[in-house]
């Protein structure tokens, strides 16, 4: 029996070679995974700017719509008219005549 306590059973070369390659496997998953996981955080950061200049470009645009029409406007552009004292007066409907526009004399061919 006691000889039995002293034999220290001998684990195979392929028993550490094969704890070894897992650790390393798993090793590298680790690396691999947090690699993919920063680069995934840096995608969302980067689509949250893109979406953010995009809210604020569309802001600017119908901002400037707003403007334009604002500028367009037929009663802003006489009251402007009349503060600038310009010398431009209304025209009147019955003076506006609808002219139609001639006939083409001859149409040029892109064929010589």
């Amino acid at each position: 029996m006691n000889r039995r306590r002293t034999d220290i059973p001998r684990s195979h070369f392929t028993t550490y070679l094969s704890v070894i390659a897992g650790a390393v496997v798993a090793a590298f998953g680790g690396v691999t995974h947090a690699y993919y996981m920063n680069r995934q955080v840096e995608a969302r950061r980067e689509v949250h700017r893109i979406e953010v200049e995009t809210k604020e470009h569309e802001l600017e645009i119908l901002t400037t719509q707003m403007r334009v029409g604002e500028l367009l406007n037929r009663y802003t552009v006489r009251e402007e008219l009349a503060h600038q004292h310009s010398s431009l007066k209304p025209i009147g409907r019955g003076v506006v005549e609808d002219v139609r526009p001639a006939q083409p004399r001859a149409v040029v061919s892109a064929v010589p």
